[in-house]
């Protein structure tokens, strides 16, 4: 197995972390939904041209979205949460 991740292309894990980054955007713009389309960067072409992003930014709609807050339990809203980290997935702070 480990030879087998070693042999894996690491463009292709590149790209597919980058089409799951925008598909979580495609989601929060959705409120949440799972109707949307995969979106399509053209990640070949920017590659060529040397401008394929490392990650791709949160939509300003992150703000709209409604995450149960993990300090309080109460649904205040939290405006310092912009941003995903493509590592784990998860919401940090600003």
């Amino acid at each position: 197995m480990n030879k087998a991740f070693e042999q894996y292309p690491w463009q292709r894990l590149r790209d597919g972390f980058l089409t799951l980054q925008c598909c979580l955007n495609e989601i929060i713009e959705a409120h949440g939904d799972n109707d949307y389309k995969i979106p399509h960067i053209n990640k070949a072409k920017l590659e060529r041209e040397g401008q394929l992003p490392t990650s791709i930014r949160v939509t300003p709609k992150i703000k709209d979205f409604d995450l149960p807050s993990e300090d309080d339990g109460d649904d205040d809203d939290d405006d310092s949460l912009s941003t995903i980290d493509p590592m784990n997935l998860t919401l940090t702070e600003d």
